[in-house]
């Protein structure tokens, strides 16, 4: 089963009865239905099923790689979660996986527990401003826990990605210099910019380094009444300077409407006991918006060249010269709405 399909009806259909048979082979199950596939996330397939082991019938998640994330993101997901349940954190419960393509699916998957509860895909989507503030400080809660987990002891083989052994924030920008450097075409100046910028700005004191989520924000919240009940989306986790999730999580991408952006980062401040200066948020920031915008033009570049046919990522053309007007606000010190 290929990763890059045509989503008409019979299509879709035809994946959804594969991902039955397949469930039935490596679950041990007695029956599978699948209930349709999620329409959000772009680097992944991901489906909801119904699976009967015995008398216990589960609600599950079916993750499956494709040309975009390429195979390796089932095992970092995998090692991810298993990690981040040690730390303390909701996540959700694995259920079955394989990391490698010997299996029923023909390439890795990761299958686990469909936690109850509904995504907030903005802060403004939660109408209260008195809850949306609780749910910022619970998340900054959550994240001062994850990255206080000691992982010093664990071998290489169970962590997600490697140890970054120079600073964080020097990777950070080798890792963009790079990726950039890999696209075809011209690189937009704000990002070339960006990058000189960021290079002339690096953090001047030592940062710690932690296990981060690296995708810490609203939209990745599973939200239950009035608490996070789960944190999902773990492909991106790695190691890193803290402060990249903290900036991450509040950036105006992710539509931080009326929260007190200064006052959960104290929040964090105190409960994790890592300052954030001001040079620090303002590196960060900027990287967030370079990787925001890089997001866009990578995602635009894999549907124009034909790794990818999903029209959702040819949209995200549109979407780059908002992402870099916010980049070039960023540099620039400006208030970004």
């Amino acid at each position: 089963m290929a990763g890059g399909l045509e989503w008409g009806a019979v299509t879709a259909n035809s994946v959804a009865r594969e991902i039955e048979q397949s469930l039935l082979a490596e679950l041990d199950a007695t029956a599978v239905s699948v209930s349709g596939r999620a329409t959000v996330g772009l680097s992944q397939e991901t489906w909801f099923a119904e699976v009967e082991r015995g008398s216990v019938q589960e609600r599950v998640v079916v993750r499956l790689p494709t040309a975009g994330s390429g195979d390796r993101v089932i095992a970092v997901q995998r090692r991810s979660l298993q990690l981040a349940s040690t730390a303390g954190l909701p996540v959700p419960d694995l259920v079955g996986w394989c990391d490698d393509a010997e299996n029923a699916f023909g390439r890795p998957f990761l299958v686990m527990e469909r936690v109850a509860g509904s995504v907030p895909w903005s802060w403004s989507a939660i109408g209260d401003r008195r809850l949306r503030q609780n749910l910022a400080e619970e998340a900054i809660s959550l994240a001062a826990r994850l990255h206080a987990f000691d992982f010093s002891d664990y071998p290489p083989e169970e962590l997600p990605r490697s140890v970054p052994i120079a600073p964080a924030a020097d990777r950070e920008l080798e890792t963009y210099t790079r990726r950039l450097g890999l696209l075809p075409g011209p690189v937009p100046a704000p990002m070339q910019l960006a990058l000189q910028w960021l290079g002339e700005h690096l953090p001047s004191e030592p940062r710690p380094v932690a296990f981060l989520h690296n995708d810490f924000r609203m939209g990745n919240f599973l939200v239950e009444g009035a608490r996070i009940v789960s944190v999902l989306d773990w492909e991106l986790a790695g190691f890193g300077d803290p402060a990249a999730d903290v900036i991450w999580c509040s950036l105006a991408v992710w539509d931080p409407v009326e929260l007190d952006i200064s006052s959960i980062h104290r929040a964090y401040e105190r409960a994790s006991g890592s300052a954030l200066t001001e040079e620090v948020v303002r590196f960060y920031t900027v990287l967030g918006y370079l990787r925001n915008a890089y997001y866009a033009l990578s995602g635009w570049t894999a549907f124009e060249t034909g790794r990818m046919n999903d029209l959702r990522m040819a949209a995200l053309r549109f979407e780059l010269p908002v992402r870099l007007d916010r980049l070039v606000s960023a540099m620039a010190g400006r208030r970004i709405e």
